[in-house]
């Protein structure tokens, strides 16, 4: 029994140190009991306890009934809070952006015990719950992380994917971070392998264009396809319980509806056959024109059509 019970206890105890230095709490320092006052405090419940996680959703400048506006979503630095976070982010919600500033667990005045998973899981069940509102684009977000709220919105990303991330003095991953000190990469806990989620992004249209001309000399050809909104049962799914508005997701496509999922399978079909036998290394978009709206929304969305 001893042996087994001494590397549980180092273990044990080697978490609970990394995480004390990770999410140092007991450092910081509340500046404000209260939010501003336009601020909307939203309280995450923790499950098999009686403690709560909090975030703030501070509204837009704007006038009222302009239609959904889009949505940051930022993520403090482990020594921070999200108490100071409304003025400095003032410049997003006078460009007509909602602000959402979610809290970590046992920061300020949330309670719980922080980890990788558990923070993620908190975040991502704040922006459901946020996205689900009619004054929100869902299709227009955008996550924002500093320092390890980059780690933080990077391994929320590859659950829920924004529209576009800004990633402040983060890191590539915490094991590449201990490793730069001259510790074990191997023995951290908590990962955020923030190197992860661009990459991903990317990787599948040069990983594509690669591949089209190192294989080309065989005469095998190498495409991909990239869909958009697709109605999927997962995506249904979500409408259905209200996650998703289908208004705001059509709004945003050029076409005006979203992707069916028999068109990315013609689309790839097409792809595939003697028809495109002289087609290789592009990536085809079958996404209803939702790429090529986004620099529309700057002038007020797309247009409507009136038929002439």
């Amino acid at each position: 029994m001893w042996p087994l019970l001494v590397p549980a206890a180092v273990g044990a105890a080697l978490v609970a140190a990394q995480r004390r230095i990770i999410y140092p709490s007991f450092t910081t320092v509340s500046l404000q009991a209260h939010p501003p006052a336009d601020a909307e405090v939203l309280w995450h419940a923790l499950g098999g306890a009686d403690q709560s996680v909090e975030a703030w959703f501070l509204p837009a400048y704007r006038e009222a009934g302009g239609g959904p506006a889009p949505l940051v979503v930022f993520a403090h630095g482990n020594a921070e809070l999200i108490d100071p976070w409304p003025q400095v982010l003032s410049p997003y919600r006078n460009l007509g952006c909602h602000v959402l500033l979610p809290e970590y667990r046992s920061y300020g005045r949330s309670g719980g015990k922080p980890s990788e998973a558990s923070i993620c899981a908190d975040v991502h069940a704040f922006v459901r719950k946020i996205i689900q509102r009619p004054d929100v684009d869902s299709s227009r977000v955008v996550f924002h992380g500093r320092s390890l709220g980059g780690g933080v919105l990077g391994a929320v990303a590859q659950r829920w994917s924004p529209r576009a991330a800004i990633l402040e003095s983060t890191f590539t991953s915490l094991e590449d971070l201990a490793r730069d000190m001259y510790l074990p990469g191997s023995l951290v806990f908590d990962k955020y392998r923030t190197s992860d989620y661009a990459p991903a992004k990317a990787a599948v249209v040069a990983i594509t264009e690669c591949l089209a001309a190192e294989w080309g000399p065989a005469g095998i050809r190498v495409n991909a396809v990239s869909p958009g909104h697709t109605l999927t049962p997962a995506l249904q799914d979500a409408i259905d319980k209200g996650e998703r508005d289908v208004a705001t997701l059509e709004r945003n496509n050029a076409l005006g509806r979203m992707v069916q999922p028999v068109e990315v399978a013609r689309a790839v079909a097409f792809l595939a056959s003697t028809d495109a036998g002289a087609i290789t290394g592009i990536n085809l978009p079958v996404d209803c024109g939702w790429l090529v709206t986004g620099s529309w929304h700057s002038y007020g969305g797309l247009r409507p059509f009136t038929g002439t």
